[in-house]
């Protein structure tokens, strides 16, 4: 049976993470931890991003197969660069430089497509977003670059406005993480019905870190899913961008809602546990889903 393709639109973007007493860089992004992800799930995605000469040479030195999984770039002279700073269980994340927007300018999907929406800061329009959803395409949104401002000395905070309401309308899947959504409510389950009201989609992931997540699922209910092995250890640099994509392929691949994000909370948190790259041994994964506890709220 043919798989539906899976469109990412996003940004690689050029990190330092700084976790305890340790500090490295690395490229990272949605484009990068999605597009990896997919590769090693064996999906059939394509990756639409903007991209500077310096990001695209190092693609194609150490990532080839992603290089070669672009399919529509916009020209650009500069790229993302942020840093992560993890304290206990808390990251602030500062911006030291802006990269370019995402334009499409032709909706080249095919129908039964699914395409994740996954911006870093600002880069993809929301009349581009609303453009694609209403021409009936299966849209996974990640509100994390759709939500960000700069805050003091370049520290990256979160504002959800009304703006943001307008762009949510008939989404399928809408991912954040509990600190994206604070201006909706403290409280994430009823955070996740309010965008459920909002989008009248299929399904909300709110993303909390070593606490699981908040998963409400059109005519199934709100469930409270754990973090693999509740929790360890590691840099999270891009487990939320993992986590929605493992979804939407679990999803592609006809699992049902809760099975895909069991699988994709098992994803995530080898991620933790391995450092990134890493493997992905689908037999393994199924395995370790019975380290993932559901329940019913």
């Amino acid at each position: 049976m043919k798989k539906d393709k899976i469109y990412i639109i996003s940004s690689f973007t050029h990190d330092i993470i700084i976790l305890g007493d340790s500090e490295k860089e690395s490229l990272g992004g949605p484009a990068y931890y999605s597009g990896y992800t997919l590769e090693m799930l064996n999906a059939d995605y394509k990756i639409i991003t903007s991209i500077d000469g310096f990001t695209k040479d190092l693609l194609k030195r150490s990532y080839e197969k992603l290089f070669n999984k672009i399919v529509y770039e916009s020209s650009c002279d500069k790229s993302f660069m942020f840093i992560h700073r993890y304290e206990n269980d808390l990251r602030r994340s500062y911006l030291l430089k802006r990269g370019c927007d995402i334009n499409i300018k032709d909706l080249f999907f095919e129908k039964s497509s699914k395409i994740i929406i996954s911006p870093v800061f600002n880069e993809i329009s929301k009349e581009l977003v609303r453009k694609i959803v209403e021409n009936k395409f299966f849209v996974a949104l990640d509100l994390q670059g759709f939500v960000r401002r700069l805050g003091p000395e370049n520290l990256v905070i979160n504002v959800f406005n009304d703006e943001t309401k307008d762009l949510l309308r008939d989404v399928r899947i809408i991912h954040a993480s509990n600190e994206e959504i604070k201006d909706l409510s403290k409280d994430p389950v009823e955070a996740s019905k309010i965008l459920m009201r909002l989008s009248e989609g299929d399904m909300i992931v709110i993303s909390m870190g070593r606490r699981g997540s908040i998963v409400n699922i059109k005519d199934l209910g709100v469930f409270h899913v754990s973090s693999y092995r509740k929790g360890v250890d590691g840099d999270e640099t891009g487990c939320g961008d993992i986590f929605l994509t493992s979804i939407v392929y679990y999803l592609s691949e006809e699992k049902d809602p809760l099975e895909a994000v069991s699988l994709a909370s098992v994803v995530a948190g080898l991620r933790v546990v391995r450092g990134f790259p890493f493997n992905i041994d689908p037999a393994q994964i199924n395995f370790e889903k019975r380290f993932i506890e559901i329940r019913r709220l």
